[in-house]
């Protein structure tokens, strides 16, 4: 066998030799490179994970504040339609009650009107010419006024009942709207978080693949190893030929 086939596979082989360390090499900084980002990696998703724990906290917490507004809400329409329900009973009330005046006798008329009117006395005559005294009729009138008076103020203290419980449920309405707000602000950051873990967790998978292939050099001396044998026996042809 010529001797420069023996030169040519000892110089194959020294390079095959000196492509696997610098291969070897750049998997070792690749391997440090991918240790580092791996770690990097799992500092952020363990960051992400704890805003996404500490969103979704808010969330629940808000929650409580959504139903607590929400059940004070509807105690607050069941108030509202127990006042309607009350000032149209007292307006019925005092229209009943005016109509009762209207057909009262004229003795159980003046009573009426005593009671309605305490610490006033007054005559009933049927002629109006004497000032003294008063007619059926203008007593009636005096007794619907005295009724129709205090039917105004039982129905002026449902209507302040009525002020106060909508000024209460339009506070709440814009509390329960802000809180609404925040839960689905709150509900979106804790997605969004999500989300970028997902994306760093799949860069960092991708990475690890691309490194566990190895690099072209890498892969080259890998396919090249079937040619180690064939340089050693060419060293060995060329130690005998000598």
């Amino acid at each position: 066998m010529p001797r420069w086939v023996g030169l040519v596979g000892a110089a194959v082989f020294i390079v095959i030799l000196m492509a696997g360390y610098y291969a070897w090499k750049a998997s070792l900084r690749r391997e440090a490179a991918l240790d580092l980002e791996r770690r990097q990696a799992q500092a952020e998703i363990s960051n992400l994970k704890s805003q996404i724990s500490q969103a979704l906290d808010r969330v629940a917490a808000r929650q409580t504040r959504v139903q607590e507004l929400e059940a004070r809400r509807a105690e607050l329409e069941r108030t509202a339609n127990e006042l309607r329900a009350r000032l149209a009973e007292l307006h019925t009330a005092e229209q009943k009650q005016i109509g009762r005046i209207a057909a009262l006798p004229l003795p159980q008329l003046a009573d009426q009107v005593r009671q309605q009117v305490p610490g006033v006395r007054f005559q009933v005559s049927e002629d109006s010419a004497e000032t003294s005294h008063l007619t059926p009729d203008t007593l009636r009138a005096v007794a619907r006024g005295a009724e129709e008076l205090k039917g105004c103020r039982e129905q002026a203290t449902i209507k302040e009942q009525q002020y106060q419980n909508c000024r209460a449920s339009l506070t709440d309405y814009a509390a329960l709207g802000e809180e609404q707000a925040l839960q689905t602000r709150d509900l979106k950051q804790a997605l969004d978080a999500e989300q970028r873990a997902f994306e760093v967790r799949d860069l960092l998978a991708r990475k690890e693949v691309k490194a566990a292939r190895g690099s072209w050099l890498h892969r080259l001396v890998g396919k090249a190893k079937w040619f180690v044998a064939g340089a050693a026996i060419g060293v060995a042809a060329g130690v005998v030929a000598r």
